[in-house]
């Protein structure tokens, strides 16, 4: 099993999620950006949720771990502050 990089997936969930926390700052003040980001962080969130769902994962493919954490951290900063 691969439970023991539970804590670094999760690491690089929250680093991934700080440093485009910055950049979706600049970006949302773009008078047109909001819907395009949320449209987009929507749609990634749900091909995200479809690959996890349908992924059978096998030892040697422990870098999609990180990889679809990264992905689903850009896509919650972009998401959150715009649908409140």
């Amino acid at each position: 099993m691969i439970i023991y990089l539970l804590g670094l997936v999760m690491a690089s969930y929250g680093i991934t999620a700080s440093i485009v926390c910055i950049i979706v700052g600049y970006v949302a003040k773009i008078k047109y950006s909001c819907p395009v980001c949320l449209l987009s962080a929507t749609s990634v969130s749900i091909m995200i949720l479809m690959i996890m769902l349908l992924w059978k994962p096998v030892p040697s493919q422990t870098y999609m771990l990180y990889v679809l954490a990264c992905i689903a951290g850009i896509t919650a900063v972009v998401a959150k502050p715009l649908v409140s």
